[in-house]
Parts: C-alpha cells; structure tokens; sequence
C-alpha cells in the first residue's frame, strides 16, 4: 500500500493562498486490495491492530496525533447506490454532520462528509468514500483533533488525490 500527500503549508504560505508541494514521500502499495496511495516520509504505516474493515493506517511521527485509515467493505449483497450507502451510514450514527460533498476518489464519483465523533471525546473526522466496480466500498478516513484538524488537512487532501485502483 502507499499513500501520498504532496503539499503542505506554512503558514506564510497560507496567507497567500499557495500551498507548497512536498517531494519527500513514499509510496504504499497493497497488492492484495489493489490500491496505491502515498504518504509522507516522516509518516509511518502499519498493517497490524487495525479495527474492522481497516486495510491500512497512516500516522505523523509528530505531535499533534492524527490517523488516516483505508477501509474496504464488501457490499456485493447488496444493489444499493453509493448515495443510498453514505444515507444508510449517516442514519445509523449520531455524529453531528458539519458537510457533505460531492467529488472523486481513484476517477471514480465519490462523497466527501465531514463530520463530529465523541465516541471516545471529540474528534473531527472527514470520510471520502467511493463504491468501485466490483461493489467494494472504499473509504479514506481522516480523524484528529478539532483544534489540529486544519493542520494535517492540505496533507491529507494529497493522499487522498494520490490514491489509485491497480488492475
């Protein structure tokens, strides 16, 4: 597996609107889902104690913590539209909802949910997720704190843009 994220800011940067590109990064290859995304070099990866559905997660070696995870559900039992499957999901939680947007992810037609946990105290998460061509749900998950939510978010916008089906 890889992921990647190619720009961060400062915050000069961020003044101007400009985001710099980063060129130090590693590429997460899964074979076996067939998937690549990159990630930053100073990130680390792992494979082992992951939750239900999680293939791979992403973490910063610096404070503030962060996590980006990629799950994959089999939803071939089911006929129900992308649409209809973020709906379902939105219904069975009581996370407060902060936006919902259309977009991509891996070319395919994706939806994007930011939104509110406290499961385990408060954090902010943003789910970018997609139904591929063989009826997998896909989903890039991103949860930190609020306070440091914006900071990781350039970064995790790169992986999330980085990320590719293999053949």
């Amino acid at each position: 597996m890889s992921m990647q994220f190619g720009q961060a800011t400062t915050s000069s940067e961020e003044e101007e609107g400009e985001e710099q590109e980063v060129t130090d990064l590693q590429t997460y290859t899964n074979e076996d889902f067939k998937f690549t995304i990159n990630y930053p070099s100073d990130w680390e990866t792992s494979e082992q104690d992951l939750i239900r559905y999680e293939i791979a997660r992403f973490t910063p070696t610096e404070e503030p913590p962060a996590v980006v995870g990629v799950y994959i559900v089999d939803v071939s039992q089911t006929n129900e539209t992308l649409t209809e499957l973020i709906n379902q999901g939105i219904e069975d939680s009581n996370n407060p909802q902060i936006s919902k947007i259309n977009t991509t992810l891996a070319g395919l037609p994706a939806v994007q949910q930011v939104y509110y946990q406290y499961d385990f105290g408060t954090v902010k998460s943003m789910e970018t997720t997609t139904l591929t061509d063989s009826n997998k749900l896909l989903t890039v998950h991103y949860v930190t704190d609020p306070g440091t939510f914006d900071e990781y978010l350039p970064t995790v916008n790169q992986m999330i843009e980085s990320f590719e089906l293999l053949p």
